[in-house]
């Protein structure tokens, strides 16, 4: 497909989704699950730190799209 300039395609915009999503979940979540653990005490919080950077993953990748 051409575009005229200042145009964007449909894959140009799903693109751009996905990556913000990321960007904003990953670290997101990753900073809840190292408070949640610094908060119960029970692991380290790099376990809390990795768990939520996977969770935000998952979400990111939901919310923004997931190519198929």
């Amino acid at each position: 497909m051409v575009t005229t300039p200042g145009r964007y395609t449909p894959a140009m915009c799903n693109t751009v989704r996905l990556i913000l999503c990321l960007v904003f979940f990953v670290p997101a979540f990753a900073l809840l699950g190292a408070f949640a653990t610094l908060d119960s005490g029970e692991r380290a919080p790099w376990a809390g730190l990795l768990g939520g950077a996977l969770a935000g993953l998952l979400f990111g990748l939901g919310f923004g799209g997931l190519p198929a």
